[in-house]
C-alpha cells in the first residue's frame, strides 16, 4: 500500500483527535515531536505545480511533493541551487517534476516553517495499527518571487527587510 497524507486543519491538534477515539476501543495515538525547519514553497511562473494539484516544499535538501489528489508523499534529496527538474538526480520527485514543467524553474514563492511529528496509532497491545507524520505548525509566508542561486537563501534575503 501506498503511503498517504491527509491534511487537518491546524486548528485540529493531536490531542483533539485523540477525543474522537472511543475509550472502549483500547486504541491511543503516540506521537514523537519534531523540531521546526524553516523551508520555502517552491512554484513556476505559470503556477504549473499548482494546477497540477500539488505543492512542492523544501527544507534544507529535502525536496517534499504533495499529491492533492492522491495524498501521495514524495520526497529525494536535492542539491543546493537546483533550479529545473533536469538539474535533480534521478528520483521520484525529479520524474514527476518533469512531467508538470521541463523547461520552466522553480522559484521560492513563499518562506515556510513546518514541524513534523511522527506518530502511530496503538492498540491496547501497543501494537501499530498505522504510522502517520503530522505537521501541526506552518508559517505566514511573503509572495516574492527571486531568481537567485539558492530558494531557501533568496527568501532569508527578501524577508530580512
Amino acid at each position: 500500500m501506498e503511503p498517504f497524507v491527509f491534511f487537518l486543519p491546524g486548528r485540529l491538534s493531536i490531542q483533539k483527535l485523540s477525543q474522537f477515539l472511543p475509550a472502549e476501543s483500547g486504541f491511543r495515538i503516540s506521537v514523537e515531536k519534531g523540531e521546526a525547519e524553516e523551508g520555502c514553497l517552491l512554484e513556476t511562473f505559470e503556477n504549473e505545480v499548482f494546477q497540477a494539484a500539488k505543492i512542492l516544499l523544501q527544507t534544507g535538501q529535502l525536496l517534499a511533493l504533495f499529491d492533492l489528489q492522491t495524498g501521495q508523499l514524495h520526497e529525494q534529496q536535492a542539491a543546493s541551487g537546483w533550479k529545473l527538474a533536469g538539474d535533480l538526480e534521478e528520483g521520484p520527485v525529479s520524474r514527476l517534476l518533469a512531467d508538470i514543467s521541463k523547461l520552466r524553474a522553480f522559484l521560492p514563492v513563499a518562506k515556510v516553517k513546518i514541524k513534523r511529528e511522527s506518530g502511530q496509532l496503538l492498540d491496547d497491545e501497543g501494537r501499530p495499527w498505522s504510522v502517520f507524520m503530522h505537521s501541526p505548525s506552518a508559517g505566514p509566508a511573503r509572495s516574492r518571487r527571486s531568481a537567485a542561486p539558492s530558494p531557501c537563501a533568496a527568501i532569508h534575503k527578501l524577508t530580512a527587510n
